[in-house]
């Protein structure tokens, strides 16, 4: 069988108050659409297309990005990922990005679907040069659960390292073997489909931030939890940063209350509103 061996490379750059796409080089199933301005120059709007529509076994894509100095870069992907049933062989997908003085990455891939019988690696890796902010979030539904399928059978490892100046900020490594113990454990799925994690990381958050995002949540817990909702959330400090851990059964949930902390952070750290990509809405 022949599988995708995919690849992107793209440099952004800033010049005049406009962050553009100085280069851009993609190895089909990657492509990336025309990017989008709703902001204004300062920042740019790129979506990442999979035209083969998910991942199986054996396919290895590879995405590298280098952000120059003030460049501003949201980046997220055209659809939903999905990892289809892998016999023999795991899917990867490795991400690389370095990030200049002064630039911010928002990477806001969609939810990823990670079918019974799937094999899934993913590795991201960051590195920071001074000043630069990094905010992102990743968010896994296991097993299709509108169809009644669960993930007792399969695996999935995932991998974030974000460094500066050759030091550690937060290294992240998460690890599920699907069976029945794993779907039902506290320390695992606890019974539920969707996890996910949304992070901010490159400086040091004011404690009346985290007290504020703390009241928030836990408001919105309240509100969708009355419903007969069981979702869970949790919010950390880093010396250089904050993460923040979700585990339910809506990536709709997931997505919404994650959106709601960027919000904040983003008007406190930026100066700027949510703008939301026109992808999402489709």
């Amino acid at each position: 069988m022949n599988n995708w061996q995919g690849n992107l490379q793209m440099t952004f750059d800033y010049k005049d108050g406009k962050t553009w796409i100085e280069k851009s080089m993609s190895v089909a199933p990657l492509r990336v659409q025309k990017p989008f301005y709703p902001e204004g120059d300062s920042c740019i709007h790129s979506i990442l297309l999979n035209t083969a529509g998910g991942m199986v076994g054996g396919d290895r894509l590879n995405t590298d990005l280098i952000l120059k100095p003030q460049t501003n870069v949201l980046f997220t992907t055209a659809n939903a990922g999905k990892v289809y049933r892998c016999l023999d062989r795991s899917a990867r997908y490795i991400t690389s990005i370095r990030q200049a003085r002064g630039s911010i990455l928002e990477w806001f891939p969609q939810e990823t679907i990670l079918f019974r019988d799937s094999q899934y690696y993913q590795s991201l890796y960051i590195e920071l040069e001074q000043n630069a902010l990094c905010y992102g979030w990743d968010i896994y539904r296991f097993g299709r659960s509108a169809r009644g399928e669960v993930f007792d059978r399969g695996q999935w490892r995932s991998r974030t390292e974000v460094w500066q100046n050759s030091i550690p900020l937060w290294i992240d490594r998460q690890y599920l073997e699907g069976n029945q113990t794993n779907l039902h454990s506290p320390n695992a799925l606890a019974g539920k489909s969707v996890i996910g994690t949304f992070w901010l990381i490159g400086l040091e958050i004011d404690s009346q931030i985290m007290e504020d995002l703390r009241s928030i949540l836990t408001e919105s817990m309240s509100a969708i939890n009355s419903s007969e909702a069981s979702e869970e959330i949790g919010i950390t400090r880093l010396e250089k940063g904050m993460i923040v851990r979700y585990r339910g059964n809506s990536t709709a949930i997931a997505r919404q209350l994650f959106i709601m902390i960027w919000g904040v952070l983003r008007k406190k750290y930026c100066d700027r509103p949510v703008c939301i990509p026109r992808v999402w809405r489709i």
